[in-house]
């Protein structure tokens, strides 16, 4: 290597003399232990910080969880519910290269469940800052908005081990995430319905529209989904206010967009009736096909329109569908590539006649 890097050097296909190789030779292995030694201090110490940490992190007794963080611009940090960190107070003023986080959580003993069914993120984002949040069955969610205030519900089983499911990853962010919920033991959990855990204070469908809104950025022409169970599929971003702008550029984005009001599950021994379902999209012409909006309806695709045939599109899809608990990711509206999408679900949450049936049986 110490010969090749001379040769390149020189322009020659010389070798440099013996005495000035040796004495190269001696620098890079004694650079070699120096940096052994240094690596090996410092993993050293990682090993017993994560050590003392561990002995210090309690188990969950009860809730809310609070996880909060002030980052400054030159590091990101990452806090889950497993995790446990100094305390802090969010409103003093940070020094220079000065992160402040303060977790409440801890590990959930063995043999035992948490039950979250409520979680709520507040933040405020300096200019150039971003959040990622994470919750089970919701995926990540990022995003640039200057203020942020999510309120998820549902029920979801977090069993022992899973700590890090839950987390928030800020950057020039000051943000508070609340966990609430409870904990009980295995054998009670079984014995729970999962919910979803959604955005709104409601996860359950009913008879009120359903409005799904995206935008979708350049992202390599990947689909990007809203489905009725209010997952997403390649979302930065979940906005809390409707996000459809006739006058937006559909070039002038460089993140994806979500917005959904009503989404939720279909309650346990009823279905759902979809008779009507609205929708209007916005597709770049100049981008052709890979510009693309698409309805699909119990797993069909009903509605596929794209740039080679116009601009915008509005129209409405009419049948009879019937969903029952466990198949609303079957009903989903998806962009791609600068195309702007919408769909309003008109539906009614009925009881299931087959249960019906089955009772009178008896």
């Amino acid at each position: 290597m110490l010969i090749d890097a001379y040769r390149k050097n020189t322009g020659t296909e010389d070798s440099p003399p013996e005495d000035l190789l040796e004495a190269a030779r001696r620098e890079v292995e004694a650079l070699t232990v120096k940096h052994r030694e240094h690596l090996a201090v410092r993993i050293g110490s990682l090993i017993s910080h994560r050590q003392a940490v561990r002995e210090q992190i309690g188990e969950i007794t009860g809730s809310p969880l609070l996880l909060q963080m002030r980052t400054t611009r030159n590091a990101r940090v990452r806090l889950d519910i497993a995790g446990n960190s100094g305390p802090m107070n969010i409103d003093t003023p940070l020094e220079p290269n000065e992160n402040l986080t303060h977790n409440s959580g801890g590990l959930i003993p063995p043999g035992h469940v948490f039950v979250i069914e409520r979680a709520r993120l507040t933040a405020q984002l300096g200019r150039g800052g971003q959040l990622q949040l994470t919750l089970p069955g919701v995926g990540k969610s990022r995003s640039a908005k200057r203020a942020l205030d999510f309120e998820f519900t549902g029920r979801h089983m977090l069993r022992h081990g899973q700590g890090g499911h839950v987390e928030i990853t800020g950057w020039r962010a000051a943000a508070s995430l609340e966990i609430s919920g409870r904990i009980v033991t295995e054998a009670a959990a079984d014995k729970l319905v999962e919910i979803p855990l959604r955005l709104g204070p409601s996860s359950l469908l009913s008879d009120k529209p359903v409005t799904m809104q995206i935008y979708a950025d350049h992202g390599g022409g990947n689909q990007r989904r809203v489905r009725l169970d209010g997952s997403l599929r390649r979302i930065d971003e979940l906005s809390t206010t409707g996000i459809w702008n006739d006058a937006f550029s559909l070039k002038g984005g460089e993140r994806s967009r979500a917005f959904y009001q009503g989404c939720g599950h279909i309650p346990p021994g009823k279905i759902y009736r979809i008779t009507q379902i609205e929708y209007r999209a916005r597709l770049d012409a100049q981008s052709g096909s890979h510009s693309s909006f698409s309805l699909v309806v119990a797993g069909e695709r009903v509605i596929e329109e794209d740039g080679t045939k116009g601009k915008f599109f509005r129209g409405i899809w009419t049948g009879d569908v019937t969903l029952r608990p466990g198949q609303e990711n079957t009903v989903y509206v998806a962009c791609a590539f600068y195309a702007m999408g919408e769909i309003v679900v008109h539906g009614r949450v009925l009881d299931d006649p087959k249960l019906k049936t089955a009772a009178k049986s008896r």
